[in-house]
């Protein structure tokens, strides 16, 4: 990594202890003059190792050292990385996970573990692919790990792939301290966030190193066993968005009912043409966590001869992390269940809802005196995934002769992510909902967004609803639970593996005021990634048509008012004074603020239950929907030459290098069709084929990289070094922006308010052909030692991108996908609710589609009441979408067309500009024990995202762009 080439003047103690060393271990010392050896250990031993190695090296570099064998500071290695200088860390249930450097996200990071690079593989959140090159630092243990270098400028012996940093992690070799060393420990971790489960919790481990002394044969093992119980409770917006377009006046929100317009209240009408934007939902949501791991490391060095050492290392990772999530929503539905109220805040051109209310008018013309009730969220969910990683390597040393060395490394590392033992999948979602809300709003005037509305599962005056929704529970007029019913199931069950395997052979040669050094390497890649997806109706389906057929017993009322603890969860009298006076009919006075949530005590065995009541199988789609395979090639050559010099009385080290990199990329991809049903008003049914029968879709991609670099330090004074250094790194696109075909289909409903419309769905492709994000950097400090633990540090960086990845929206049909929704028939169905003078909504068009069964589209769902082609007038609403579902045609005269949908394609968009500073310091004051360690950085960037642009347009949002700052105080005597 370059080397050190500064002389130190070595201090007297040191000095007269490597003289007596060097005399067969025969100490001598002159009388009156005795010499006493201090050993500096713990926390200031490992700081002075880290200052040390900054000092040392060629460019901006940090670190931090083991205090001992097995004695890392901190039990997770990212939040250990964010005391360096510009490095901050992503959190995952409290928990350190990834890092962040200099405001470039995990995924322009490299991590390497003793110098190679790492695979990962993730399953997210939602139970969707992520395949980054983001690597979870959390996969290894601290014990197993003696120190990490944080290298901020590009150097060409190190294997590209970091723009923000590239950090290397290095693990105990037994050779380096002989004899036997040992060191067992147990911590217990209190979380406090978790609801269910241990506050406190364990973890155990242990490391042992052994040596011959006469350091031929080593041994070393490690182990760490952590769990952890912990919660998280949230509330978000399903997905804020351009509601029809730019405002265009009072037709911006459509209504059902002829004559009743939004009223937009306190004078908050939006100009013509402002961005406005509203959201089709509002989740609060609460889980439990269980999370479990593993380490293990095994280390075997031989040194047969002087000059030849041997290291194999393997290393195996198991992380197993549990979810169980209960949620609390409410959904707005477009025409069916319009906007009647809202007020406006407007910020940088941008309107956005400060309260809203809705009210449900389907119904009204039939005697319903609120309209037909609409249903609440109860979404029960739950992940159960497993992640392993297993990691093995060779490196031989040989040193030829004292100038000459030449080492080769050779590894295999695979990262795996699975659902968990005995999981039907890795994220299961079970729907759960209760039928009669009348009306419904949101109030944004706070931090948390209140769901307000108005509930009665009879109505107000007790007589039972004229549409059949029942009261299934203890008390009329009030939610509880027997009002529960089942809506649908969703399986996701998702698998991911990446591999790298990779061999380098790497020379030195050194002269009299430098060195070269050189390199071959060549690394091969891969990532697998299938997934299958099945979505099925249970009894209730989407009109939850059967409340109490959820068992109690398996459901706990969770209050979320206590759970967002601090947050104002009450109306002020501004809001309250709003939805008095909101609803065309007054539903608004009846508001309350909703916080009374329930959360299954196992979703999976709720989910098992419903399904066998719906007698549909409780396992996952067996038929994979996506199965895709990147490969990735590289070569690289290097050379760099380390150089002393004279500058007058200065003296200057000079690290220069180029490195040529030659890349292959491959994406293969079988991609099934996705088939849509129309099941009722913005409902849809989104199902997939089997990937087997798919054809394969193939591309490929060449490009080469020059990447130099320059660093310059200049000793100005024994304890004053300025640096200057100049090169050009890369970070290469993540493997989920390389995948080839159209994929991750999704209904309209899930982006816009109304399915008939016109508005296109959603869906994802890559981009085979995009290039490395490209850096090119300069970096400027003045570092200033003063003891021997004592330094502070000034520095500039400046980093400036050519081409960043962003996401173009590119509107086109989606190959073998039909809309049923878009086609002949709907035409046909609007034209004659015109006809008749009936509203023109989205439960009036899917009751007129199956009505008329043009083509024969309609078909009848389990236990129908309504037949297809039954009078419109023969059944209220909701019969008809528990009765039948339109499917889509793809011959006739009233073949549906291809569906369209606005198509998420990576692609290299934007330039920009990042620079900022860097301050740190580190200070023992005298033998006190007492001592200090800060940092701060600023961090400045062109990369911003205007909200005021067209939804349409490409942009790119850089995560993580912020200053950081880090204080920590050591009292150690």
């Amino acid at each position: 990594m370059g080397r050190p080439r500064q002389v130190f003047k070595k201090r007297i103690l040191v000095a007269s202890i490597a003289s007596i060393s060097a005399m067969n271990g025969v100490a001598f010392a002159q009388e009156g003059a005795p010499i006493e050896e201090v050993v500096v250990t713990g926390i200031r031993a490992s700081l002075e190792n880290a200052m040390d190695i900054k000092r040392e090296s060629s460019g901006v570099v940090d670190a931090i050292s083991a205090e001992d064998i097995g004695k890392f500071p901190d039990s997770n290695l990212a939040e250990s990385l964010q005391r360096i200088t510009g490095v901050s860390i992503d959190r995952q249930n409290g928990e350190g996970f990834q890092v962040t450097a200099r405001g470039f996200g995990p995924q322009y990071n490299l991590i390497m573990l003793n110098g190679r690079s790492m695979p990962a593989s993730q399953l997210g959140a939602t139970g969707n692919l992520v395949n980054n090159r983001a690597f979870d630092m959390s996969n290894i243990a601290s014990e197993g790990v003696s120190g990490v270098e944080v290298y901020k400028t590009g150097k060409a012996n190190i294997t590209s792939g970091g723009i923000g940093a590239t950090i290397n992690l290095k693990t105990v070799k037994p050779l380096d301290k002989p004899g036997l060393n040992f060191t067992v420990g147990g911590k217990l971790l209190n979380d406090t966030s978790n609801r269910i489960g241990d506050d406190i919790t364990p973890e155990i481990s242990g490391l042992a190193s052994w040596a011959d002394e006469n350091e031929v044969f080593g041994i070393a093992l490690s182990f760490s066993r952590q769990e952890r119980h912990s919660a998280q409770t949230g509330a978000y917006a399903v997905n804020w968005s351009d509601y029809t377009g730019p405002w265009t006046g009072p037709d911006f929100f459509p209504n059902s009912v002829e004559g009743v317009n939004t009223n937009i209240v306190n004078n908050s009408t939006p100009a013509l043409g402002t961005q406005t934007n509203l959201t089709p939902g509002i989740r609060y949501i609460h889980g439990d966590y269980e999370r479990t791991r593993t380490n293990g490391q095994l280390t075997l060095q031989y040194r047969p001869v002087e000059n030849v050492t041997a290291t194999l290392d393997y290393t195996n990772a198991k992380q197993e992390s549990f979810v169980n999530q209960g949620e609390l929503s409410f959904w707005f539905g477009g025409g069916s269940f319009p906007i009647t109220d809202i007020e406006f805040q407007q910020n940088n051109g941008v309107a956005s809802p400060l309260y809203i209310w809705a009210e449900n008018q389907n119904g009204w013309d039939i005697g319903n005196p609120h309209g037909d009730p609409r249903d609440i969220g109860f979404a029960q969910r739950q992940g159960n995934v497993e992640n392993t990683l297993d990691s093995i390597g060779l490196n031989v040393e040989f040193i030829v002769n004292d100038q000459f060395t030449l080492t080769l490394d050779a590894h295999n590392s695979e990262s795996e992510s699975t659902p968990g033992s005995g999981a039907v999948g890795n994220w299961i979602n079970i729907g759960l909902g209760s039928q009669g809300v009348y009306g419904q709003g949101t109030d944004f005037s706070g931090d948390l967004p209140l769901l307000v509305g108005s509930y009665a599962d009879r109505y107000l005056n007790g007589e039972p609803p004229a549409i059949g929704i029942r009261d299934g529970g203890d008390v009329a007029g009030q939610l509880d639970k027997g009002d529960i019913g089942s809506t649908v199931r969703q399986i996701n069950n998702d698998r991911i593996k990446s591999t790298i395997s990779e061999v380098r052979l790497d020379g030195s040669y050194d002269f009299d005021n430098g060195g070269i050094d050189f390199g071959l390497e060549h690394k091969a890649m891969e990532s697998v990634g299938k997934r299958s997806f099945d979505q099925t109706l249970m009894n209730g389906g989407w009109s939850v048509a059967t409340p109490g057929d959820v068992p109690p017993e398996l459901l706990e009322e969770l209050d979320f008012g206590g759970l967002f603890s601090g947050y104002a969860t009450g109306l002020s009298s501004e809001s309250q004074a709003f939805f008095d006076a909101a609803g065309v009919r007054g539903s608004g006075a009846n508001s309350q603020v909703f916080l009374q949530g329930y959360i299954a005590t196992d979703a999976a065995e709720l989910g098992e239950r419903l399904a066998n009541d719906a007698n549909i199988p409780w396992a996952p789609n067996p038929d994979d929907s996506v199965n895709r395979v990147i490969e990735e090639d590289v070569t690289s050559l290097y050379i760099q030459s380390d150089l002393e010099a004279a500058l007058g009385d200065i003296q200057v080290d000079i690290l220069a290098g180029v490195r040529y990199e030659a890349s292959t990329v491959k994406s293969t991809s079988q991609v099934a069709d996705t088939t849509i049903t129309w099941q009722g008003d913005n409902d849809f049914a989104v199902a997939t084929g089997d990937v087997s029968t798919a054809p394969e879709l193939s591309a490929k991609a060449s490009y080469t990289h020059v990447l130099p670099s320059l660093d310059l330090a200049f000793h100005l004074s024994e304890g004053l070094i300025s640096r200057v250094s100049w090169g050009k790194t890369i970070a290469r696109a993540d493997y989920d922006d390389l995948v080839t075909g159209v994929n991750s289909v999704r209904s309209q409903a899930d982006v816009t308010a109304s399915p008939f419309n016109g508005a296109p769905g959603a869906a994802n492709n890559g981009n085979v052909g995009l290039r490395p994000v490209e850096s090119n950097n300069f970096d400027v400090s003045l570092e200033y030692y003063f003891g021997d633990a004592s330094y502070v540090s000034f520095g500039y960086f400046d980093k400036r991108v050519p081409n960043f990845i962003g996401d173009e929206p590119i509107v086109d049909f989606v190959p073998g996908t039909l809309d049923a929704s878009n086609g002949p028939r709907v035409a046909e169905a609007i034209a004659e609710l015109e006809t008749r003078g009936l509203p023109i909504n989205q439960q009036n068009v899917f009751q007129m589609v199956a009505s008329q069964n043009l083509g024969g589209g309609c078909v009848a769902a389990d236990a129908a009441t309504v037949q297809c082609g039954a009078d419109f007038d023969s059944a209220p609403y909701e019969q008809w979408e528990n009765s039948v579902d339109i499917v889509a045609l793809n011959s006739g005269v009233y073949a549906d067309p291809l569906y369209v949908a606005s198509i998420t394609t990576p692609t290299n968009s934007q330039d920009a500009r990042l620079n900022g500073w860097e301050i740190a310091a580190q200070h023992f004051l005298g033998d006190t024990g007492f001592g200090f360690q800060a940092n701060y950085t600023i961090v400045n960037g062109s990369v911003s995202f205007d909200v005021t642009a067209d939804p349409t347009a490409t942009q790119f949002a850089l995560a993580g762009l912020s200053d950081s700052a880090n204080l920590t105080l050591i009292y150690e005597n």
